[in-house]
């Protein structure tokens, strides 16, 4: 804890007697940069408004900008305090979306992939210039700022305020007093490396405390003659941990900023430092114990605070705009700015916002989420600008590269470590398309590619072919369907469909598939079919709005296939297949959620023959207790249920329990032949891929444990036939 008064008690004195003879003082507020630590700026805000002492200007830097902002425009540190608790002042940093916000065309695909880089004109890897681009967090300041869309000046707010960045190529600092108020903020708070450097009009920004994180010279320019400063950045650490990446990113931003904070106390005329000590400049868990300490440091100096007030006439409550006063706008024009690849009539079909036709802000905000939701853009946000009677709406984007790269590594204690890259074609070959490209080597050998061409942005038609090719290892089974010898197989062939999809609800695919299977290498094989092929016609439909496939805790999932295949063309032998699975989850409480699931195949060879069954039972994501492909059926039945408890951030807990049958005809005796089942699973949703640890047992075998890292299912599940 700091305190620091730069005014004297006598001067002080002398104010308060003399200051209605000497002309009232200007008093201005300076509010740091800090990251999560800045939340401590709203305690001190709630003094000032105890005492009733408003400043005539404010100035902030990165989270003090964002602070100042609401501020300034007319809201009480309680009602900013609220935005704070509920999560409208989260600072989102994770650009992630749930699947469940995702078109129904990126759901084609199981997730894939612990790195993922883009790839340059020349097919070699780049290295991005920030973590994170911000959509989440510009989406969120555009909701918070966008009834202030009509201020030509921030002198126009009910405090004047000003807004510190940096520019990025000079490194000069930039004082921001009028623009597009939420992107004002989010360019002084643009913290590099985590956030990519922020475009602008032309001109690129990051975070404003790189040259003056307290900026009391700033409302000095502005006209203060009395300055209050909020210090709420971490000083350097005399013995930081280099292993400890936060606190290395901490002492590392702080080299820059301690100098410059050091000339701006000079200028400060009352120095107000909460003590954050242990408190690091992510942890917006804390915010509440933020607020707090805030609030407390301010109350020490809260006889200063109010006879300062005591020396201020009263100024009339100015008019403050807020998100009921525009309950409808209307564009005069649409402009597009930062597209490339796409033109602008493409993108306003992205959008589905028309010229002329008056609509809410949250109608605004979702049409930017759901053309985020496409997967093709890095960010796209709306700017709205004032011109005559209608504003003008500005789509301010950038492009994803075309071109992307990721590597996929995969454990687990059945199929061994496999290693593989996924390429990925989004736009290249040609509009509108897609194709994915993967390789896979170690306990699975596989390429596989699918390319999908859309007709239609959110509904229409496309068109699909999936080649691949595969090496695997597979068994025979005796007469119970269990597992008694394995061999080496190979299998190549492809699907080719035509298919609908309707907005982020469903896609139906009518389908042709050939299918060669090949046993190349085995201990006795003579009673098994070496080689068959088949050629046929399907059909298959999904639905999902599922948020996450590895730790569900929300949403539906419904996949259907069915295909057919007959001697008379082109097959060897006459099957029918028919494969389905559903899935419910709901949360019961915050964190603990409740799922319902079943699934169904059956697969029909009408040939009398020995030769290996298409449905195998037993892994990591199968029913418990059975090792995987330890069992093979022509047709199976399960239902389960499970309890999903999110224990904290991404740790998951989750407990399933169910029934399987599973034999050579369709019956389902509601009284015999079911195998009751049950698993135990603690995971983790890491940013390289989920880990899992479990164990799962049934009645007809001893426990089995199983451990998971990375993606292990197949990303192609509903391109196969």
């Amino acid at each position: 804890m700091r305190v620091k008064l730069k005014t004297s008690p006598l001067f002080l004195l002398f104010l308060l007697l003399f200051s209605p003879l000497l002309g009232e003082q200007k008093i201005g507020l300076a509010l740091s940069g800090g990251g999560a630590r800045g939340y401590a700026h709203i305690g001190v805000l709630k003094v000032l408004d105890e005492v009733g002492l408003k400043p005539d200007y404010i100035s902030g830097t990165s989270i003090g900008s964002l602070i100042g902002a609401l501020y300034a425009k007319g809201y009480s540190a309680i009602e900013i305090e609220k935005f704070a608790l509920d999560g409208s002042l989260n600072l989102l940093f994770n650009d992630t979306a749930d699947r469940s916000d995702k078109h129904i065309m990126q759901k084609h695909w199981q997730p894939y992939g612990n790195v993922k880089v883009p790839l340059s004109k020349h097919f070699l890897p780049e290295i991005p210039s920030g973590l994170q681009y911000g959509q989440q967090l510009q989406m969120h300041l555009f909701e918070l700022f966008s009834p202030d869309f009509e201020m030509n000046t921030f002198s126009s707010l009910p405090i004047p305020f000003n807004a510190v960045a940096t520019n990025f190529k000079t490194g000069e600092i930039v004082k921001f007093d009028s623009g597009s108020l939420h992107e004002v903020c989010r360019a002084s708070m643009n913290t590099p490396s985590l956030l990519e450097p922020f475009d602008y009009k032309n001109n690129l920004y990051v975070d404003g405390g790189l040259v003056q994180n307290l900026p009391c010279e700033t409302v000095i320019e502005m006209g203060a003659d009395f300055v209050i400063g909020s210090k709420v950045n971490s000083n350097l650490k005399q013995n930081p941990e280099k292993n400890n990446f936060v606190q290395n990113f901490d002492q590392a931003m702080n080299i820059t900023i301690t100098e410059n904070v050091k000339k701006s106390i000079e200028c400060c005329n009352l120095l107000i430092e909460p003590g954050l000590t242990g408190i690091n400049n992510l942890q917006f868990k804390k915010m509440k114990e933020i607020i707090n300490i805030g609030e407390v440091e301010a109350r020490k100096h809260i006889k200063i605070l109010t006879k300062l007030a005591q020396t201020k006439a009263i100024q009339p409550t100015k008019f403050r705009p807020t998100l009921s006063t525009y309950n409808e706008i209307s564009f005069q024009k649409i402009k597009v700015r930062g597209n490339k690849g796409f033109t602008s009539l493409q993108i306003r079909e992205f959008l589905q916002l028309e010229k002329n036709v008056k609509y809410s802000v949250q109608d605004i905000i979702n049409a930017f989420n759901k053309a985020y939701s496409t997967g093709l853009f890095e960010y796209i946000y709306p700017r709205l600008i004032q011109d005559r009677a209608k504003p003008y709406l500005y789509v301010i984007l950038k492009e994803k590269p075309q071109k992307h790269l990721s590597l996929n590594l995969s454990y687990n204690n059945y199929d061994d470590l496999s290693a593989g890259v996924v390429f990925d074609f989004t736009n290249y070959l040609v509009k509108n398309s897609q194709l994915l490209l993967e390789v896979e080597l170690g306990g699975r050998n596989e390429v596989q590619a699918d390319f999908v061409k859309n007709y239609g942005r959110y509904s229409g038609l496309y068109f699909r072919v999936f080649p691949y090719y595969k090496e695997s290892k597979l068994y025979t089974y005796d007469s119970n369907f269990w597992r008694t010898d394995s061999f080496l197989v190979q299998e190549f062939g492809a699907t080719t469909g035509i298919g609908i999809y309707f907005e982020q609800l469903f896609n139906l695919e009518g389908f042709f598939f050939y299918n060669n299977f090949d046993i190349i290498q085995g201990n006795d094989i003579t009673s098994l079919d070496e080689e068959t092929k088949s050629f046929g016609v399907g059909l298959k439909v999904h639905q999902e709005s599922i948020d996450n496939i590895s730790f569900p805790m929300s949403g539906s999932l419904f996949m259907l296939k069915y295909n057919y295949a007959h001697p008379d063309y082109l097959s060897d032998v006459k099957t029918q297949k028919i494969h389905g699975k559903i899935k419910f989850c709901d949360k019961l409480v915050d964190r603990l959620s409740l799922s319902v699931s079943s699934e169904y195949g059956s697969y029909q060879r009408y040939e009398e023959t020995t030769q290996y069954q298409e449905f195998y039972i037993g892994g990591v994501d199968s029913f418990p207790g059975y090792r995987a492909k330890q069992i093979s059926a022509p047709i199976f039945k399960t239902i389960g249920f499970g309890l999903n408890w999110n224990v904290f951030k991404k740790l998951y807990l989750m407990g399933y329990a169910g029934v399987i049958t599973y034999s050579d005809s369709d019956d389902w005796d509601p009284w015999s032949d079911f195998v009751n089942g049950a698993s135990l699973t603690i995971g983790y949703d890491t940013i390289m891929g989920p880990i899992k640890v479990g164990i799962g047992s049934n009645e007809e075998t001893e426990p089995e444990y199983f451990i998971n890292f990375g993606f292990n299912h197949d990303i192609f599940e509903f391109s196969h036939r």
